[in-house]
């Protein structure tokens, strides 16, 4: 069965129109993703999402973020591979919001059912042993 010419045109014109409202739509939500358009900037800010038995400064510790530093994608995933290695959590996510070169990331966590680490004190008490004399 062959088409009409008129509807062949009629069905390219739908099919191309179709494509440039998806490609309009993908390129505005890359721009406006601050992960993306903000690569390189600054890390100002550490949150986390959906902790229950860890505390915020034992998840950034995790992380192996510092404030401070530059991220990137490769950066934050390094983290959450990192997060993820640690078992302490089953699912480890990110969103990153930036603005001036400023970012903020927050992690999206899962804890896992592994005990959570006893948190280490501030300061520990040096002690010296010495050897008898002889």
């Amino acid at each position: 069965m062959r088409m009409d010419p008129s509807r062949r045109d009629q069905s390219r014109r739908l099919h191309l129109l179709v494509a440039c409202v998806a490609m309009v739509f993908l390129l505005i939500v890359l721009a406006a993703s601050p992960g993306i358009a903000q690569e390189g900037s600054r890390l100002e800010k550490i949150d986390v999402a959906g902790l229950k038995r860890l505390t915020q400064e034992q998840a950034v510790t995790s992380s192996g973020l510092q404030l401070g530093q530059t991220v990137d994608r490769q950066i934050l995933q390094a983290a959450v591979d990192k997060m993820m290695k640690s078992r302490l959590y089953s699912n480890v996510g990110y969103r990153v919001s930036a603005e001036d070169n400023k970012s903020t990331v927050t992690f999206e966590v899962v804890e896992s059912n592994r005990p959570a680490p006893e948190p280490s004190p501030k300061t520990r008490p040096r002690t010296t042993h010495r050897r008898p004399r002889q």
